[in-house]
């Protein structure tokens, strides 16, 4: 028999790749203008998105192992400081 492939992989195109898509947070985040915010952790059912804490507001931190690419995160950021994007893991 063949690889089985999940439904998630053939919606990311992840069918004959390593790629895996993973949020990545771009500047436009709140926290790295000094606005306190962390609806994207809120917002994650796999608990990627941490928030370290830094000498002024907390910032945020991608787990990439655990961050399975559903976007749940998006929606809620109220400057669209989210995206997924492809990342190649071993």
């Amino acid at each position: 028999m063949g690889t089985s492939l999940s439904r998630r992989a053939l919606l990311f195109g992840r069918a004959n790749s390593t790629a895996a898509p993973v949020a990545t947070v771009s500047g436009a985040c709140l926290t790295y203008l000094g606005v306190a915010c962390q609806s994207c952790r809120d917002a994650c059912p796999e608990s990627a998105i941490r928030f370290r804490p830094s000498r002024a507001i907390a910032q945020p931190e991608i787990d990439g192992e655990r961050c399975s690419g559903c976007g749940e995160c998006l929606a809620p950021c109220p400057t669209r400081a989210l995206s997924i994007h492809p990342e190649q893991r071993p």
